[in-house]
């Protein structure tokens, strides 16, 4: 059985993985956006590369989404109750549909 020692290093690393994987995510698609901006939408070189870039983006999007299945269900009540703060909900007395 894990202590709470191990579960609090688990958390944290949970933590960084997530935040560094959301911060690569963040740069390809601002990378994205750059180029289009640079070389404009009907560019065939851009076009070539942005498929990759939205690839790439795909690819850290599902590692993300591991990550959260793997990490302690502890970690995932947090991180929800964080995001839904971030949006201004409460997760408890959510009215409507």
């Amino acid at each position: 059985m894990a202590t709470a020692k191990d579960i609090k290093r688990i958390n944290k690393c949970c933590d960084s993985i997530s935040k560094e994987l959301s911060v690569m995510k963040m740069k390809i698609n601002a990378l994205g956006e750059e180029l289009r901006r640079a070389y404009g939408e009907d560019n065939e070189w851009f076009l070539a590369n942005e498929r990759h870039l939205t690839e790439l983006a795909a690819v850290v999007e599902e590692k993300l989404r591991i990550l959260t299945g793997s990490c302690p269900i502890e970690w995932k009540d947090r991180v929800r109750m964080e995001k839904a703060a971030d949006i201004g909900e409460d997760m408890e007395f959510r009215l409507g549909p």
